[in-house]
């Protein structure tokens, strides 16, 4: 009898939670750390350094160029131990580095700004519930 050999899975597609009004850079961050989480690596080096990641993960175009104009962000997440994310305004567009429990939620990155703080989330969207 042959030797049963594994399937080949098909490439899973990034989602992420469809937050528009979030600054592209954070939108870049949530799907960076999906792809981290799909690629079962702590930084973004360690995925793209995956020889198999592109035959397991699919991204959409326009996600993908979401992470090329973001690119010079994505080393600096780190998803395990302390988790090192990015905290955007939604008004100036300016980002910082935080740890995940950021909490703060006005806009201090910009004199005078009125923005509210929008934090990349590290973890997928939950599945709605059909009704």
């Amino acid at each position: 009898m042959p030797a049963r050999t594994a399937k080949a899975k098909p490439p899973v597609q990034v989602t992420v939670a469809d937050d528009r009004t979030a600054p592209a850079v954070v939108r870049a961050a949530q799907i960076a750390f999906r792809v981290m989480v799909l690629a079962k690596t702590s930084t973004w080096a360690e995925a793209v350094a995956d020889p198999e990641l592109t035959a397991r993960v699919r991204l959409t175009g326009e996600q993908q160029s979401l992470l090329t104009e973001n690119r010079g962000v994505l080393p600096y997440l780190v998803r395990q131990g302390t988790v090192i994310t990015v905290v955007g305004c939604d008004r100036c567009g300016r980002f910082v580095f935080a740890d995940n429990k950021a909490t703060t939620t006005k806009c201090s990155l910009t004199l005078g700004c009125t923005g509210a703080l929008v934090k990349a989330s590290t973890v997928p969207p939950r599945a709605r519930k059909a009704t």
